[in-house]
Formats: structure tokens, sequence, C-alpha cells
């Protein structure tokens, strides 16, 4: 017993051995032991995400989530979309979920209009802002291999200015920012978009408000993007 509350304590197995003085594979035959069964009714707002795993021969598992209580509900052995399909059918009370949170895989939004039909489908805003992310650094990539070894060197180094929030730099970062929009507009109208981007995220409108936002912002990009043209 003392070996199974310290592993409901999310403790690992190494550290409980070590503390047991007890082998790996004993805590592990320990753990065989304890009996589980899946949950058939879930919260009204649940959250499901992947991660890997080396268990069952599965590359992905999933980790369906309470994210108001912050608790774990359960893990499912693999992300393929029929065993999500089978573990959420025996689901009781699909109807009353209200809120379903995912990433973008569109497998997880094919499941929430099937199964959840009454849900409405949240996308994590994690997943966008890296996105935003992502697409900053893909321009900057691009444009520092056209660049001379020096200047590569230099933006390479850099790169954290261009990513970090304008409004958190200081005076000297700020400088040093405008110093490599100098060498190419692409990159400064790639940070004007992130900043635009997550300034709307940051002001947590309704959805209706922020496509409002939005739509200014890319009316105003455009006019940016012809008169740089």
């Amino acid at each position: 017993m003392f070996v199974i509350n310290e592993l409901s304590n999310e403790y690992s197995m190494t550290s409980v051995a070590r503390k047991t003085n007890l082998s790996i594979d004993t805590i592990k035959r320990i753990f065989d032991n304890v009996s589980y069964s899946s949950p058939t009714n879930l919260p009204k707002i649940i959250s499901i995400d992947e991660f890997k795993g080396n268990s069952g021969g599965s590359k992905y598992h999933c980790a369906i989530v309470d994210p108001v209580n912050h608790k774990i509900l359960d893990i499912i052995k693999d992300r393929k979309e029929h065993i999500l399909i089978d573990y959420f059918r025996k689901i009781k009370n699909r109807d009353s979920v209200t809120h379903f949170i995912c990433d973008m895989w569109q497998p997880y939004i094919d499941l929430a209009k099937t199964y959840f039909k009454n849900a409405v489908i949240v996308i994590d805003k994690f997943h966008y802002i890296r996105q935003v992310i992502w697409a900053v650094e893909a321009v900057r990539k691009r444009i520092q291999r056209e660049l001379s070894i020096k200047l590569r060197k230099y933006f390479k180094r850099s790169k954290k200015l261009i990513l970090k929030r304008y409004g958190l730099l200081d005076t000297d970062s700020k400088l040093a920012l405008q110093v490599m929009f100098s060498y190419n507009s692409e990159l400064a109208i790639a940070h004007t978009l992130k900043e635009k981007l997550l300034s709307i995220i940051d002001a947590s409108p309704s959805s209706n408000e922020a496509r409002v936002l939005f739509s200014l912002m890319s009316m105003t990009m455009m006019n940016i993007l012809s008169v740089s043209m």
C-alpha cells in the first residue's frame, strides 16, 4: 500500500524503488495489480492532447483532462481514430459536454463533431500561437540564408529578439531589432503581424470581436504589403 500511495503522488517508479529499497521490477509488479476502469461520464469541459509514449507499442498516447479542476481523467493507449471512437462511444453523457478543447489535428475535430454535438470546439491557443512563432521563424531562416556569414550569425544569435514580445524588450534590444529590420522589410512585416495577432489574443475578446479585429489587421497589412511592393 505504501508503494501504491507513493505512485499515486506521481513519483517515478525509480524514485519509489530507491525509497523502499525494492527493485524497479517489483514496483512494476505491484503497480500492475492496481485495478482501474475508465470513466463512463465526463465533466462539461474536457481537453484532449497526445504525448509521446513507449508503452504497448504505441508512439503516441492521449490524455483526457478536466481543465477546470486540473485533473487527468484518463490516458488512452493510442491516438488512432478507431481507438478514440471506440473509447468515446462508451461515454454516457456525451451530450452534456459543452466544450471540447483540442489542437488543430483534424481527427480530433471530426471526433468532436460526431460524438459531442452540443460542445463548442475550442482550439487551445498554445497551438495557434506556436504556428505564429513558427511562421516568423521560417521568414527569419529564409532571409538569414541570403545574408553574409557575419550577418547570418548575428541574425541567428538575435532570434530571441524577434520572438519575444516587443513590449518586454529593453531599449537596447529594440534598437538591435530595428537594425535587423533594416536589412529586410519582410522580417519587419512578419514581426508586426506576430505582435498584432498576439495583441488580439491578449485582449481576450469574444469570437465576434476577434473576427473584427482580425479583419482590421488584415486590411492594414494588405495596405502595408501593397506599399512595400
